[in-house]
């Protein structure tokens, strides 16, 4: 047997064969798109930098290693915000908004002061340009 507290110190045992995702869901029901508009604009105008990734993921990887570089000269870590989508419920929801946003729904979607510069490509062409420390001014 497994056991899952939540945040708010609630125990739920989950028993074996259970699937957890299921689980997971039944808990921490989706939110409607209209939620998950609201709050990725939320953290999208929030924070200098924001990074929906997954952490299995080789290109948000390549794209936080490129940002990461950045703290101390044109970050500081509390400018950005880094969301791993892949254990949230919500990500089907959270990448089909992104593609609303940003015409693609692959992650990472890099958005710095509000724009999408796109994923870890492009994160790391605009480094090499030398044009990202121009952009997280």
């Amino acid at each position: 047997m497994l056991r899952l507290v939540t945040r708010e110190n609630h125990t739920h045992n989950i028993f074996p064969g259970t699937s957890i995702l299921i689980y997971f869901k039944v808990i921490f029901p989706e939110l409607e798109m209209s939620q998950v508009k609201t709050m990725i604009d939320a953290k999208i105008g929030g924070k200098k930098v924001v990074v929906f990734s997954k952490t299995y993921c080789p290109y948000c990887t390549k794209a936080k290693k490129v940002l990461r570089n950045h703290y101390g000269k044109d970050l500081n870590e509390a400018d950005v915000e880094i969301i791993e989508i892949e254990n949230n419920p919500d990500c089907d929801a959270i990448q089909d908004y992104l593609k609303t946003l940003t015409g693609g729904r692959s992650v990472p979607r890099v958005f710095i002061n509000g724009k999408c510069i796109g994923g870890g490509d492009e994160t790391q062409a605009l480094e090499q340009s030398g044009k990202l420390s121009g952009l997280l001014q």
